[in-house]
């Protein structure tokens, strides 16, 4: 006799996970990357408070923009 092709699963597979696990799973993945990011973001130190302003000068002499700044003149 033959087995009726419900029956006859090569491998057993686990059912699918309920909403409750589910969202069990997805909290665990959450946490578990914010310790990383906060790790990460820890071991690094703080950039100096005009590190931003030097970047951004390196920036602009290297493609040869000149920075105008917020004086900007319009014409009347």
């Amino acid at each position: 006799m033959t087995e009726s092709p419900a029956g006859a699963l090569l491998f057993e597979v686990a059912p699918p996970p309920t909403p409750v696990e589910r969202l069990l799973q997805l909290a665990d993945q959450y946490t578990q990357h914010n310790d990383a990011l906060g790790l990460l973001l820890h071991a690094t130190d703080a950039p100096l408070p005009d590190a931003y302003a030097n970047s951004a000068h390196r920036l602009a002499s290297a493609t040869g923009s000149r920075h105008q700044g917020h004086s900007r003149r319009t014409a009347l």
